[in-house]
């Protein structure tokens, strides 16, 4: 038999939420600023809202991730030179499963999002070029990029965000499924010895 909740303690989940919500609208708000465009802003708070109602999708999402030249890579990270941002970069949240990858030299492809808005890019020849010349680096170095436009994200966010986590874990998929066999066989391994 289920008990009604006292008055009190009703209102004091109430207040509990009201704090929690506060602290939420404060932390994406400090995180949101941070970001250079006011449509980064927007997909980038539409993501936070997205991961506190549903919880984690196993993405890192960072935004205005740092790309280094090539030519830098044996120096240290702080020596190195950034020659490129990418709106948002995503990232697996798994630490054993990128261990794994670290430690069998598998280099996933890098997965990252674009959102484009003629406010920021293209706007002139030159621009045209120089994302046509990056897009080309991100490219060849093993990137592949989502793009939106502006009127896509503030269109329908929800969509573009399910677009984005998708096309990530379909990336990953062969990657993860190297993981799970690697983990099966280590799994078996004591088993095997046990048998002999």
């Amino acid at each position: 038999m289920t008990k009604k909740l006292t008055q009190d303690l009703i209102n004091t989940i109430e207040e509990l939420g009201e704090e929690i919500k506060n602290h939420w609208i404060e932390d994406t708000i400090s995180t949101v600023e941070q970001l250079e465009s006011p449509i980064e802003q927007y997909f980038w708070a539409h993501w936070l809202a997205k991961i506190s109602i549903e919880g984690e999708c196993g993405i890192d999402l960072r935004p205005q991730h740092p790309i280094y030249d090539e030519k830098d890579k044996r120096k240290p990270i702080k020596k190195q030179k950034v020659i490129y941002l990418i709106d948002f970069a995503l990232f697996d949240e798994d630490i054993d499963f990128l261990y794994f990858l670290h430690i069998n030299g598998i280099e996933a492809p890098g997965v990252g999002v674009e959102i484009h808005s003629h406010d920021w890019h293209e706007k002139t020849k030159k621009q045209a070029e120089y994302d046509k010349r990056r897009d080309r680096y991100l490219t060849q170095h093993g990137w592949t990029i989502l793009y939106f436009t502006a009127s896509e994200v503030y269109k329908d966010p929800w969509r573009c965000i399910e677009e984005v986590i998708d096309f990530y874990h379909k990336t990953m998929r062969q990657y993860k499924e190297m993981y799970m066999k690697h983990q099966a066989e280590i799994q078996e391994e004591p088993m095997r010895k046990h048998k002999t």
